[in-house]
């Protein structure tokens, strides 16, 4: 018998029961998704508390591996190895606050020493799904749970009931979908159905599998249609860990016919809906689909980032581009990150051009920049100069700055909404540099400064 089943109905049976004994409450999908990341979680393991100080240290642990690259959001961290493709498998690996800083790091050491590619993302707040990792093949997946079964026995905590389980880990897809998110919506609606029928004392796991056998006739998307059909199965008593497999071995399919008038809809939604959550990391999220077919740079908020991989290929995106200046008259660069650039300066609004463009203002922030760099480095070395201005490109920081003389200050107030990259870069000679390099950029930047650097240390001496 499927052993998620009873643990299934065990979840239902609590939401039925709040459901009916305050039928005034709204049992809505949010509502769903929280008790559900937060269930089978004790009080003495702290459910929902902060673990932003442990993410912080995993941060700093690997600020200068030029193999990860890192992805800081709201609520999550996010590590990049290699490059993950198409409908990969997810790992869900939760751990408690005792033992998540030194088990993430044993991962990502095991990952990263194996070479097996991957996206590894930390929630900064205790759920049972605050580790997940998201990997291209079964045989990789087999790797990490034997690791996790051998080495981390501690500190794990119980996966929610709708995740088939090995060892403690639970084993799904989603297929760039939030898994818990369509869970949530799936039961809300529910028992919106049963509430109109007047039927919220027959909640049970058998009728959401009729439920979801019943809905899932009606979905087109098919791969919002493929995980509906994975959950009919785990909310059945015949599912096995077998039907996880099956659906890992479909591989993502672009659609034959190239429509740059089509494509460019899906491409420039997800560009604008990527500036407005992450601006930061916009450019990056452009360059990284173009060069290497990852999607993951860019937000998934309206699903916007499965209708760019459905609907565009990587090698579509720059005619996209293109197409766009040549119909706004706007000269065509032949570099790509100036393409880019002026691609951002047509499509984004008016107001907030300023962003990716290098006006008077941008000018003066980086004469801000310039202040604050040299005083850290006169007063704590160029080690930590350097250090201040990585973490200033990558996460948008001023705090490792010094605040001599206020150019801290004055530098944090004036950021708000400007790209940290494009200011460092309005400051050096662009001539042969790799600006996707960020040690490279800081290096350039060092040496553009170097004699202001060692005039205001004679003058000190």
């Amino acid at each position: 018998m499927n052993e998620n089943y009873k643990l299934i109905q065990k979840f239902l049976d609590i939401i039925k029961e709040l459901a009916i004994s305050n039928p005034g409450n709204r049992i809505d999908k949010n509502f769903i998704y929280t008790s559900l990341i937060g269930y089978n979680i004790s009080d003495e393991q702290e459910p929902y508390s902060s673990t932003t100080s442990i993410l912080e240290n995993i941060e700093r642990e690997y600020q200068d591996n030029n193999n990860l690259d890192t992805i800081k959001q709201k609520n999550f961290l996010i590590f990049n190895y290699g490059e993950i493709k198409g409908n990969e498998i997810k790992l869900y690996i939760p751990l408690d606050k005792n033992h998540m800083e030194q088990s993430a790091k044993e991962l990502i050491n095991f990952l990263m020493s194996n070479n097996i590619e991957n996206q590894i993302k930390f929630a900064n707040m205790v759920r049972n799904d605050n580790v997940v990792i998201r990997l291209n093949t079964i045989k990789d997946a087999k790797k990490i749970i034997k690791f996790v079964h051998n080495n981390i026995k501690e500190g794990l905590l119980k996966t929610n009931p709708f995740l088939p389980n090995i060892h403690g880990i639970g084993v799904t897809i989603d297929n760039n979908y939030s898994y818990n998110l369509i869970i949530s919506e799936i039961i809300s609606n529910y028992i919106m159905f049963l509430k109109e029928e007047d039927k919220l004392y027959s909640l049970s796991i058998d009728g959401l599998n009729s439920f979801i056998k019943e809905q899932s006739q009606a979905i087109d998307d098919l791969d919002l249609k493929e995980i509906y059909n994975l959950l009919e199965k785990i909310t059945s008593k015949q599912f096995k860990l077998k039907d996880i497999v099956m659906h890992t071995k479909r591989k993502t399919v672009y659609k034959s016919e190239s429509n740059i008038d089509d494509n460019k809809c899906y491409f420039e939604k997800a560009v604008k809906a990527t500036y407005i959550k992450h601006p930061n990391n916009i450019e990056t999220a452009i360059l990284c689909y173009i060069e290497k077919g990852v999607a993951n740079y860019f937000t998934n908020e309206d699903n916007v980032r499965l209708g760019l991989i459905k609907h565009v290929k990587p090698s579509d995106v720059l005619n996209i581009m293109r197409s766009k200046l040549k119909e706004d008259n706007v000269p065509v660069p032949i570099d790509n990150n100036e393409l880019i650039n002026s691609y951002l300066v047509q499509i984004l609004p008016k107001e907030n051009k300023e962003e990716v463009s290098q006006d008077e203002t941008l000018d003066n922030i980086s004469e801000v920049l310039k202040n604050a760099y040299v005083n850290t480095c006169k007063k704590y070395g160029k080690y930590q100069a350097d250090r201040a201005l990585k973490e200033f490109i990558i996460h948008n920081e001023v705090k490792h700055f010094t605040n001599d003389d206020g150019y801290r200050d004055e530098l944090s107030h004036k950021l708000e909404g400007k790209s940290p990259k494009k200011i460092v870069l309005l400051g050096i000679d662009l001539n042969g540099l790799d600006s996707n390099n960020i040690d490279e950029v800081v290096n350039r930047y060092g040496e553009s400064l170097s004699c202001f650097i060692d005039e205001t240390r004679k003058s000190i001496e």
